[in-house]
């Protein structure tokens, strides 16, 4: 795929050259968007064919919404597929890691790899062993949910039979769900009966007993939480911090002072605040505001759309707007992008390489000596870097201009008029 990749990168420019009989030294481009769209000059090469659905450029290859393709990543069939430089994914399939001795491969149902000193395999669910992967020291199975063998610390081995009703745990755990289950550690034990009913928890300092949903008393020598036919009463509070909060019923009207203050009649008003942090709901979902008070400060509104502030590291603040689904618009000192609509509001780098310019109809970039303006994916385009400008309409009209020349082009810049200045 690479040598396929560099090869048109480089041949395309001569086959347009010997087309179009000529290419000016300082830069060349042939708009006939959104079928085709070619550039070149001292910035790279850009190709465009079927506006965004394929494009080459001097440092990514796309094929969307197929693949993907830079120097550090490929991308296929985005979510599902991701290759990397320790590892390639194709959800939820296929997934191969690497790093070092550590390596996983998975191919569903087999599996394979290695912890960094022991090999492990298996095939789901009829047989398999794992070593350090998903939060467990050693994991062992036959027939899951049948029979597994679990390890987390060097000392705590679980046993479970038909996966949850039966586990058993020496000294730690014993379950037979869910008519009994009891678990014990050397700073806290629980235990219930007929779950979701019967619970009883204690450590050092407090005791919990349940009844649900009708009753719940959690006491300890700092704290005491009570609940009432939940959800329609919660009471808690803290004695070290002076805290006390109600709920009467949840999530409608909550009352909170001490450790924060909150107020809450939703959907109509919600108010809370804990040292800097603060946030605010008016008529939810209509408007939210939420503020850590250091960095971030953060407007919604109707859900989806927001205004977002961030402070940098450098002291330079990023603002962030969705106004969905209509802008994008994301600021950076002088820096400035946006673009129409914005129909998904999503901002990961992932969803902006393979997706975003599919749906995207008019886009615009901003930086301190450079600007473009995109319509139509390049049907109408403008760009300025430094003292050049150039704006062109789809095979019919360009106009180009720097501080030496000025130039009018047609017909995909066949036709070329040079304008001499005054």
């Amino acid at each position: 795929m690479r040598w396929v990749y560099e090869h048109l990168l480089s041949l395309l420019p001569v086959f347009l050259a010997l087309f179009f009989f000529t290419v000016d030294a300082h830069s060349y481009e042939f708009n006939l968007a959104p079928g085709l769209y070619y550039r070149s000059d001292n910035n790279g090469t850009e190709i465009k064919v079927l506006g965004p659905l394929l494009e080459l450029t001097s440092d990514h290859l796309a094929i969307r919404p197929l693949l993907y393709k830079d120097n550090e990543h490929m991308d296929f069939l985005y979510p599902l597929g991701k290759y990397g430089n320790k590892g390639t994914r194709f959800s939820p399939l296929f997934s191969y890691y690497k790093s070092g001795k550590i390596y996983s491969f998975n191919l569903f149902p087999f599996f394979c790899g290695n912890n960094g000193k022991r090999s492990y395999h298996g095939l789901f669910p009829v047989y398999g062993s794992l070593y350090d992967r998903f939060g467990f020291r050693e994991a062992r199975f036959v027939l899951w949910p049948l029979y597994s063998r679990t390890v987390r610390d060097k000392d705590v081995v679980t046993y479970s039979i038909l996966w949850p009703v039966f586990t058993y745990s020496r000294d730690r755990e014993f379950k037979i769900f869910p008519i009994y289950g009891m678990e014990k550690s050397p700073k806290r034990s629980y235990m219930y009966m007929l779950w979701p009913l019967f619970h009883v928890r204690k450590t050092p300092g407090s005791s919990m007993h349940a009844f649900l949903p009708l009753f719940m008393l959690d006491r300890g020598a700092y704290h005491m939480n009570l609940s009432l036919l939940w959800p329609f009463f919660t009471y808690n509070s803290d004695y070290r911090f002076d805290h006390r909060s109600i709920e009467c019923p949840w999530p409608i009207l909550r009352f909170a002072s001490g450790g924060y203050r909150e107020i809450r009649i939703f959907p109509f008003y919600w108010v809370k605040q804990q040292g800097f942090k603060k946030r605010v709901s008016v008529l939810w979902p209509l408007y939210q505001y939420k503020t850590n008070g250091v960095d971030i400060t953060q407007r919604r509104y109707l859900l989806l759309s927001s205004d977002t502030v961030e402070i940098k590291k450098q002291g330079n603040a990023v603002r962030t707007i969705h106004a969905w689904p209509i802008l994008y618009r994301r600021s950076k000192g002088r820096s400035v992008d946006w673009h129409f609509p914005d129909i998904i509001p999503f901002t990961g780098k992932c969803y902006r390489e393979n997706i975003e310019p599919i749906l995207t109809l008019v886009s615009s970039s901003s930086r301190k000596d450079s600007y473009t303006l995109d319509i139509l994916w390049h049907t109408l385009y403008f760009r300025r870097k430094g003292t050049f400008r150039r704006f062109s309409v789809s095979l019919l009209f360009s106009y180009e201009w720097d501080r030496s020349y000025s130039r009018l082009g047609f017909l995909c810049d066949l036709l070329r008029v040079n304008l001499n200045h005054p």
